[in-house]
C-alpha cells in the first residue's frame, strides 16, 4: 500500500494538508503501508485520515510537521520513501529498518540525511538537485577521507544542477572532503550532469559489468564516463546537449564500445545540430531533436548500418526537397534501398499547408528505401491514405505489406 500527501487551498484557513491512501483500500489497510510518496498534489475535497491533518497559513512548516508525523508513524515498516523534507527526516529520529528504495531531493543538510536513510539493505537510490561540486560525506560527519559501501544497491540515479559560482564556493567550504563510494552490486546507473566535471565519478568504485547505463552529460563529464573500467551488458543511452555535440561524438563511440557482445540497445539522443560527424557503427538507436532535411536523414541512415530505431523530431520540408513519388508500375524498379537494418522509424515533419505534397513525397521516399522497416510513425495528416500507396508498392517492395503505421507521439 502507498499513501500520498494532498492539500486543499482554503481561502479562510490557508492550506489544509491531509494524508490519503493512493488507491481504494479496505478498513485497516493503513497498517499495510509500505511506501510514502510525500510529493504534494491538489485534490478537490478535503478529508481527514487517521487524525494526521494540519491547517496553517505557513506552508513550509505545515509540510515539515506533516512529514515528521508520517515518518514517526511508518518508518519501521517502510520499503520505499520519496520526496521527503530533509529537515523533517533528521528531526524525526526514525529508524528505517525495512527501507529498500529512496528518491530524495538534495537540500542543505541532505548529506546527513543520506547517511541516515542509506542502510545496508538499500537497493535503489535517486538523489535529485545535487550541486555541481557535491562530494559524498564521510560516515559520521568526519572531515577525513573514508569510504561508504552500499552492499546491496542495484540502481543509482544522480541528477546534478548547475549551481552558481557563489553557491558552489560556499558549498565546497562546508563539504570539501570526499570518500570512496563502493557499489559492488550495481546494475543500473543513471547520471545527469551538465557541468564541467562530476566529482562522483572520481571516487566511485563500480563493478566490472553493469546491466544498463543512462548518461546525460557535457563533453567533460563524458570523458570521465569513458574512462570508467566497466562494461555494459544490455543498454547504453547517452544524451548530448546542443552546444556540446561536436566535442562529444568521439567520446560517444568510446562509451558505446563498452557494450558486451549481445548488448541490445546502444542509444544516442542529440539535442543539438544533426550529428554529421558520428561514425559509431555499433549504434542501434538514435534520436535527433533539431531540424534536418530528408536528404540529411538518408545520409545519416547510410552512415549507421546497425541502426535499429531512429526518431527524428524535426524534419524540415520545403517545396524542392523531392519530386512526388508514384508507385512503381509493373516491371519498374523501386528506388535503390539503403544498406540498413532500420526497423522502427518515427518522423515529425515541420510542414505547412503549401508543403503538403513535398511532405508526402518525403514519406514515400523513406518507406521505399528502408527495406527492413517494420514500424513507421509520423504526423502525416490522416486525410492522405498512405496505406493505398503502400498497397500499390508491395510487388516491388514486399516488406511494405507487413509495415505497421502509427501516429507520432512526443
Amino acid at each position: 500500500m502507498k499513501i500520498k500527501v494532498a492539500f486543499v487551498d482554503n481561502p479562510i484557513r490557508g492550506f489544509e494538508v491531509a494524508v490519503r491512501l493512493a488507491e481504494e483500500a479496505p478498513e485497516g489497510a493503513w497498517g499495510g503501508v509500505k511506501r510514502l510518496e510525500l510529493g504534494i498534489e491538489p485534490v478537490d475535497t478535503y478529508y481527514e485520515v487517521r487524525g494526521i491533518s494540519l491547517a496553517t497559513m505557513n506552508w513550509n512548516s505545515a509540510v515539515r510537521a506533516l512529514h515528521g508525523q508520517l515518518l514517526a508513524t511508518y518508518a519501521r515498516q517502510l520499503h520505499g520513501l520519496s520526496s521527503v523534507d530533509g529537515v523533517a527526516l533528521l528531526e524525526s529520529m526514525a529508524s528505517f529498518e525495512q527501507l529498500r528504495s529512496v528518491d530524495i531531493c538534495y537540500d542543505q543538510i541532505a548529506d546527513d540525511a543520506l547517511l541516515r536513510i542509506c542502510p545496508d539493505h538499500l537497493e535503489s537510490l535517486v538523489v535529485r538537485g545535487l550541486p555541481a561540486n557535491h562530494r559524498w560525506p564521510a560516515p559520521g560527519g568526519s572531515d577525513t577521507a573514508g569510504r561508504v559501501v552500499f552492499p546491496r544497491l542495484r540502481s543509482l540515479g544522480l541528477i546534478y544542477t548547475r549551481a552558481s559560482a557563489d553557491a558552489s564556493i560556499q558549498r565546497q567550504g562546508r563539504r570539501a572532503w570526499a570518500v570512496e563510494v563502493h557499489l559492488p552490486k550495481l546494475e543500473h546507473f543513471w547520471l545527469v550532469c551538465r557541468g564541467g566535471a562530476c566529482p562522483f565519478l572520481e571516487v566511485a568504485q563500480l563493478p566490472p559489468v553493469v546491466d544498463s547505463m543512462d548518461v546525460t552529460a557535457s563533453a567533460g563529464v563524458l570523458e570521465s564516463v569513458a574512462r570508467l573500467p566497466i562494461a555494459v551488458a544490455r543498454s547504453i543511452t547517452v544524451t548530448l546537449d546542443a552546444d556540446r555535440t561536436p566535442d562529444a561524438l568521439p567520446l560517444v563511440s568510446r562509451i558505446m564500445e563498452r557494450a558486451q557482445r549481445g548488448c541490445a540497445r546502444k542509444a544516442l539522443n542529440v539535442n543539438g545540430p544533426p550529428p554529421a560527424g558520428i561514425e559509431c557503427a555499433a549504434l542501434t538507436h538514435l534520436c535527433v531533436d533539431t531540424p534536418m532535411s530528408v536528404q540529411a536523414a538518408i545520409e545519416l541512415i547510410q552512415r549507421l548500418p546497425s541502426l535499429f530505431g531512429l526518431r527524428l523530431k524535426n524534419v524540415v520540408v520545403g517545396t524542392t526537397v523531392l519530386p512526388l513519388d508514384v508507385p512503381p508500375g509493373p516491371g519498374e524498379r523501386a528506388p535503390a534501398p539503403l544498406s540498413t537494418s532500420l526497423r522502427d522509424l518515427a518522423v515529425r515533419f515541420d510542414w505547412r499547408e503549401p508543403f503538403f505534397k513535398p511532405m508526402i513525397a518525403a514519406t514515400q521516399h523513406l518507406l521505399l528505401r528502408t527495406p527492413a522497416l517494420a514500424t513507421f510513425a509520423s504526423n502525416v495528416p490522416p486525410r492522405y491514405p498512405m496505406a493505398d500507396f503502400v498497397g500499390a508498392c508491395t510487388e516491388q517492395c514486399p516488406n511494405l505489406a507487413r509495415l505497421v503505421f502509427a501516429r507520432y507521439r512526443r
